[in-house]
């Protein structure tokens, strides 16, 4: 046996086999003489995938509707919830234990809130907060003005945050 044999005595080199096997053979050509189909399978594997078409996009397809259906009821989940935001606007330092935060809540008129305000001294460490329930609200945008209570003389004062009551 030589280098390019192999244990069944078929060439596996280029060229090998009669007739000019360097040249490739045309697709859909029928097997010839000389190509050993069992050699050609363990080479490049096998040929098409068998098996029914339709079943083989049913995976992908399924797993493509499962994500759209979960992303269509995340979005009408989030859209049922009240959205509420804040608007800092400012603040005033009142003295050595107080500061006065002004800020804008915005949030559908009838729904009750409770904000979270925080104060900070100059090295931005908190010296007070309050939670403050507004509302039921009245109107889109409400304006508010409300003390915080400190520890420590305040450098600045704001409203962090709002949510649903």
């Amino acid at each position: 046996m030589t280098s390019g044999t192999t244990a069944n005595g078929t060439d596996e080199g280029p060229g090998a086999g009669p007739g000019p096997a360097s040249a490739d053979p045309q697709p859909g050509a029928a097997a010839g003489p000389g190509i050993d189909p069992d050699l050609v399978r363990r080479r490049y594997g096998r040929g098409r995938p068998t098996g029914n078409r339709r079943a083989q996009w049913l995976v992908p397809l399924l797993g493509a509707f499962v994500l759209v259906a979960g992303a269509t009821v995340l979005a009408w989940q989030m859209s049922r919830e009240p959205s509420v935001s804040v608007e800092h606007v400012g603040y005033t330092v009142e003295g050595p234990d107080e500061v006065e935060v002004r800020f804008v809540v915005v949030a559908d008129p009838g729904t009750e809130v409770v904000c979270t305000l925080r104060a900070v001294n100059r090295d931005f460490t908190e010296v007070g907060v309050r939670e403050v329930r507004l509302g039921p609200v009245t109107e889109r945008r409400t304006a508010a003005v409300e003390p915080v209570l400190t520890s420590e003389r305040a450098a600045s004062g704001h409203a962090e945050s709002c949510r649903v009551a």
